[in-house]
């Protein structure tokens, strides 16, 4: 079996938090064997172990943090390429959550999203991967910038259904109850995040998406591509789209566009 990995550009919204904090990144990333260079490298790769270490560590050194949202405020949308392209190509948020877990399939080898409709709710699942610690972390970054995003490009500012995190709480309650609204469980056998369907399947209006790309000149150029419908636009979304369901790796997802891999991930 393959080593699980990350993508090293992921972990920005860590180097930020610390600068945050008058803090050095580059000593909490060496402690955790991941160089800070690394993070700079477009495609560059995390062992999923080192980034639970790293988190581990942090949650030491900053005990009455909760640590998810406190990253979470650090991201920005070009830091998760994948949800800027699914936001920035689809008609509806649902459509961008029906893209963002196929997508991240391919930048995380964890494969670690899940999706499930029913009549009148659509929920997120997270898979375990790390440790209890590390993985309430990721659960509650994950959820939260995924939510905002939501949010920012749809307009819906109701309640979601509720949100499910594996573990105990990091930090008070209220925090989590602020940020996801008030259905908020702990200790659950699986973290998922239910939303209205109903919510989700409204068009995306263009000014939200010229709003969220302001002060994102990479995604402004690619909204740019989208709607002038050119060849890398094309590109792109045609690789995205006529993925298998089944794909779980670039190797193999390059393999089925009869594509090399250094072609494949150059035009994702």
């Amino acid at each position: 079996m393959s080593e699980q990995t990350i993508l090293a550009s992921d972990l920005r919204v860590i180097t930020r938090y610390l600068s945050s904090q008058q803090c050095d990144p580059e000593v909490a990333l060496s402690a955790a064997g991941i160089p800070l260079d690394t993070l700079s490298e477009p495609r560059g790769r995390v062992p999923a172990t080192q980034v639970g270490a790293l988190l581990a560590q942090l949650a030491d050194q900053f005990p009455d943090a909760n640590l998810g949202l406190a990253l979470a405020a650090h991201h920005h949308l070009t830091d998760t390429h994948v949800l800027g392209i699914t936001a920035i190509a689809s008609d509806t948020a649902l459509d961008v959550l029906r893209r963002l877990v196929r997508y991240q399939a391919l930048v995380s080898s964890q494969e670690p999203l899940g999706i499930s409709e029913e009549a009148d709710t659509v929920t997120l699942t997270k898979s375990i991967a790390q440790e209890v610690v590390a993985e309430h972390i990721i659960q509650v970054f994950l959820f939260c910038v995924i939510l905002t995003a939501l949010r920012n490009i749809s307009g819906f500012g109701g309640d979601i259904v509720g949100v499910s995190f594996t573990g105990p709480a990091q930090g008070p309650e209220a925090d989590y109850r602020e940020r996801f609204g008030p259905r908020v469980k702990f200790s659950a056998q699986q973290a998922q995040m239910t939303l209205p369907k109903d919510a989700l399947a409204q068009p995306i209006s263009t000014v939200n998406v010229d709003i969220l790309t302001t002060n994102e000149p990479l995604l402004a150029s690619l909204v740019r591509a989208v709607r002038e419908n050119n060849l890398p636009a094309k590109i792109k979304l045609a690789i995205l789209d006529q993925l298998p369901d089944h794909t779980l790796t670039e190797e193999e997802a390059a393999a089925s566009e009869n594509m090399s891999l250094r072609t494949f991930q150059r035009r994702l």
